[in-house]
Protein backbone atom coordinates (compact mmCIF):
# COMPACT_ATOMS: atom_id res chain seq x y z
CA UNK A 1 0.00 0.00 0.00
CA UNK A 2 1.05 4.01 -0.62
CA UNK A 3 2.23 5.32 2.19
CA UNK A 4 3.45 9.66 3.23
CA UNK A 5 6.99 10.24 3.80
CA UNK A 6 8.87 13.20 4.68
CA UNK A 7 12.08 13.69 3.06
CA UNK A 8 14.63 15.89 4.95
CA UNK A 9 16.39 17.62 2.27
CA UNK A 10 19.62 17.90 3.72
CA UNK A 11 20.33 14.34 4.36
CA UNK A 12 18.03 12.50 2.15
CA UNK A 13 16.67 10.74 4.91
CA UNK A 14 13.00 9.56 4.83
CA UNK A 15 10.42 9.40 7.78
CA UNK A 16 7.26 7.22 7.31
CA UNK A 17 4.89 8.99 8.65
CA UNK A 18 1.11 6.97 8.07
CA UNK A 19 -0.51 5.09 5.27
CA UNK A 20 -1.90 7.62 2.73
CA UNK A 21 -2.02 8.05 -0.90
CA UNK A 22 -1.63 12.02 -1.80
CA UNK A 23 -0.89 14.59 1.49
CA UNK A 24 -1.35 18.50 1.99
CA UNK A 25 -0.28 20.06 4.69
CA UNK A 26 -3.23 22.33 6.20
CA UNK A 27 -2.19 25.36 8.53
CA UNK A 28 -2.04 25.77 11.22
CA UNK A 29 -0.47 22.02 11.78
CA UNK A 30 -2.39 19.48 10.14
CA UNK A 31 -1.95 16.72 7.37
CA UNK A 32 -4.52 16.15 5.23
CA UNK A 33 -4.57 12.51 3.70
CA UNK A 34 -6.27 11.33 0.62
CA UNK A 35 -6.49 7.43 0.94
CA UNK A 36 -6.27 4.58 -2.77
CA UNK A 37 -9.92 3.99 -1.15
CA UNK A 38 -11.56 7.49 -1.79
CA UNK A 39 -11.24 8.69 2.27
CA UNK A 40 -9.76 11.60 3.72
CA UNK A 41 -8.14 11.76 7.19
CA UNK A 42 -6.48 14.37 8.84
CA UNK A 43 -3.77 14.05 11.67
CA UNK A 44 -2.22 17.12 13.76
CA UNK A 45 1.24 17.38 12.25
CA UNK A 46 4.44 18.88 14.29
CA UNK A 47 6.27 20.26 11.22
CA UNK A 48 9.63 20.82 13.33
CA UNK A 49 9.98 17.59 14.68
CA UNK A 50 8.42 15.99 11.68
CA UNK A 51 5.96 13.74 13.39
CA UNK A 52 2.18 13.19 13.30
CA UNK A 53 0.74 13.92 16.92
CA UNK A 54 -1.99 11.56 16.84
CA UNK A 55 -3.71 8.66 14.91
CA UNK A 56 -5.12 10.08 11.19
CA UNK A 57 -9.40 10.81 11.95
CA UNK A 58 -11.78 10.29 9.23
CA UNK A 59 -12.62 13.88 7.79
CA UNK A 60 -14.87 12.77 4.68
CA UNK A 61 -15.46 9.32 2.71
CA UNK A 62 -16.83 9.12 -0.76
CA UNK A 63 -14.50 10.99 -2.94
CA UNK A 64 -12.64 10.29 -6.38
CA UNK A 65 -9.73 8.35 -6.75
CA UNK A 66 -7.67 7.41 -9.34
CA UNK A 67 -7.49 3.77 -10.47
CA UNK A 68 -3.91 3.77 -11.65
CA UNK A 69 -2.34 4.87 -8.52
CA UNK A 70 -4.73 5.28 -5.91
CA UNK A 71 -4.47 9.59 -5.61
CA UNK A 72 -7.56 11.70 -4.01
CA UNK A 73 -7.93 14.74 -6.07
CA UNK A 74 -8.13 17.40 -3.19
CA UNK A 75 -6.39 20.59 -2.35
CA UNK A 76 -6.14 22.53 0.65
CA UNK A 77 -5.86 26.51 0.53
CA UNK A 78 -3.91 28.62 3.09
CA UNK A 79 -6.52 29.55 4.58
CA UNK A 80 -7.81 26.14 5.22
CA UNK A 81 -10.49 26.15 2.65
CA UNK A 82 -11.08 22.06 1.41
CA UNK A 83 -11.49 21.54 -2.06
CA UNK A 84 -12.21 18.12 -3.12
CA UNK A 85 -13.78 15.68 -5.76
CA UNK A 86 -16.57 13.47 -4.79
CA UNK A 87 -16.72 9.89 -6.28
CA UNK A 88 -18.01 10.11 -9.68
CA UNK A 89 -21.90 8.58 -10.42
CA UNK A 90 -23.79 11.05 -12.17
CA UNK A 91 -22.72 9.57 -15.67
CA UNK A 92 -23.12 12.99 -16.48
CA UNK A 93 -20.08 13.15 -18.56
CA UNK A 94 -17.77 16.79 -19.22
CA UNK A 95 -19.59 20.00 -18.32
CA UNK A 96 -19.43 23.53 -17.81
CA UNK A 97 -19.87 24.71 -14.53
CA UNK A 98 -20.41 28.79 -13.66
CA UNK A 99 -19.96 30.52 -10.95
CA UNK A 100 -23.74 30.17 -9.96
CA UNK A 101 -23.24 26.27 -10.23
CA UNK A 102 -25.01 26.20 -13.59
CA UNK A 103 -24.50 23.02 -15.59
CA UNK A 104 -24.12 23.17 -19.68
CA UNK A 105 -23.08 19.76 -20.93
CA UNK A 106 -20.00 19.63 -23.16
CA UNK A 107 -19.32 15.68 -23.81
CA UNK A 108 -21.47 12.96 -22.67
CA UNK A 109 -18.97 10.29 -23.36
CA UNK A 110 -16.29 11.56 -21.33
CA UNK A 111 -16.84 10.03 -18.16
CA UNK A 112 -15.58 8.60 -15.01
CA UNK A 113 -12.46 11.00 -15.85
CA UNK A 114 -11.39 11.68 -11.49
CA UNK A 115 -7.87 14.53 -12.03
CA UNK A 116 -7.79 13.15 -15.74
CA UNK A 117 -8.87 16.32 -17.56
CA UNK A 118 -7.27 19.30 -17.77
CA UNK A 119 -8.89 22.21 -19.50
CA UNK A 120 -6.50 24.61 -22.36
CA UNK A 121 -5.56 27.84 -20.82
CA UNK A 122 -8.07 29.16 -23.30
CA UNK A 123 -10.34 26.84 -22.89
CA UNK A 124 -10.95 25.78 -26.73
CA UNK A 125 -9.46 22.63 -26.00
CA UNK A 126 -9.20 19.74 -22.97
CA UNK A 127 -6.40 16.83 -22.86
CA UNK A 128 -7.92 13.98 -20.82
CA UNK A 129 -6.92 10.55 -19.96
CA UNK A 130 -8.83 8.16 -21.42
CA UNK A 131 -9.25 3.63 -20.98
CA UNK A 132 -10.59 3.05 -24.04
CA UNK A 133 -9.12 -0.86 -24.36
CA UNK A 134 -7.56 -1.48 -20.98
CA UNK A 135 -4.86 1.22 -20.82
CA UNK A 136 -4.84 4.23 -20.38
CA UNK A 137 -3.97 7.12 -22.84
CA UNK A 138 -3.84 10.80 -23.49
CA UNK A 139 -6.35 12.50 -25.83
CA UNK A 140 -7.40 15.69 -26.74
CA UNK A 141 -10.56 17.05 -27.56
CA UNK A 142 -11.46 20.52 -30.00
CA UNK A 143 -14.71 21.76 -27.60
CA UNK A 144 -15.89 23.65 -30.36
CA UNK A 145 -16.17 20.57 -32.70
CA UNK A 146 -15.95 17.59 -30.57
CA UNK A 147 -12.96 15.99 -32.85
CA UNK A 148 -11.02 13.85 -30.54
CA UNK A 149 -7.34 13.01 -31.03
CA UNK A 150 -4.84 10.85 -29.42
CA UNK A 151 -1.80 12.75 -28.12
CA UNK A 152 0.43 10.11 -26.44
CA UNK A 153 2.07 6.61 -27.79
CA UNK A 154 4.46 4.51 -26.83
CA UNK A 155 3.68 4.31 -23.25
CA UNK A 156 1.25 2.73 -21.03
CA UNK A 157 -0.49 4.30 -18.14
CA UNK A 158 -0.47 7.93 -19.34
CA UNK A 159 -2.26 9.83 -16.64
CA UNK A 160 -2.65 13.18 -15.10
CA UNK A 161 -2.29 15.51 -18.00
CA UNK A 162 -1.88 19.47 -17.24
CA UNK A 163 -1.05 22.56 -20.29
CA UNK A 164 1.64 24.29 -20.32
CA UNK A 165 0.68 28.14 -19.65
CA UNK A 166 1.02 28.98 -23.44
CA UNK A 167 -1.28 25.83 -24.32
CA UNK A 168 1.23 24.32 -26.85
CA UNK A 169 2.28 21.89 -24.88
CA UNK A 170 0.43 18.87 -22.52
CA UNK A 171 2.45 17.06 -19.87
CA UNK A 172 1.19 13.51 -18.13
CA UNK A 173 2.67 10.95 -16.23
CA UNK A 174 3.24 7.93 -18.05
CA UNK A 175 5.03 4.40 -17.94
CA UNK A 176 7.89 3.41 -20.94
CA UNK A 177 10.12 0.62 -20.86
CA UNK A 178 8.56 -0.36 -17.28
CA UNK A 179 9.98 3.25 -15.65
CA UNK A 180 7.53 5.97 -14.74
CA UNK A 181 8.30 9.00 -16.80
CA UNK A 182 6.99 12.35 -17.21
CA UNK A 183 6.33 13.12 -20.83
CA UNK A 184 5.45 16.40 -22.72
CA UNK A 185 4.06 16.53 -26.42
CA UNK A 186 3.56 19.54 -28.21
CA UNK A 187 -0.51 19.39 -29.59
CA UNK A 188 -0.29 21.39 -32.27
CA UNK A 189 3.15 19.66 -33.72
CA UNK A 190 0.95 16.14 -33.29
CA UNK A 191 -2.31 17.23 -34.69
CA UNK A 192 -0.67 18.59 -37.69
CA UNK A 193 1.37 15.08 -38.19
CA UNK A 194 -1.51 13.54 -37.35
CA UNK A 195 -3.74 15.46 -39.99
CA UNK A 196 -1.08 15.17 -42.74
CA UNK A 197 -1.24 11.56 -42.29
CA UNK A 198 -4.97 11.20 -42.75
CA UNK A 199 -4.82 13.29 -45.49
Amino acid sequence: SNHIGLIDLASGAVTDLTEGSFAHYAAPGFLVIGTNDGRLLAAPFDARQGKLKALPALVLSGLQSERSNGTVPFAVSATGTLVYQPAAGSGAGLVWVDREGNRTPVDSALTDLGANAALSPDGSQVAVSRNLSGDSQIWVEQLATGVKSRLSFDVTDAVRPVWTPDGRRVAFLATRDKQEILETQDVHRRLLAINKHLA
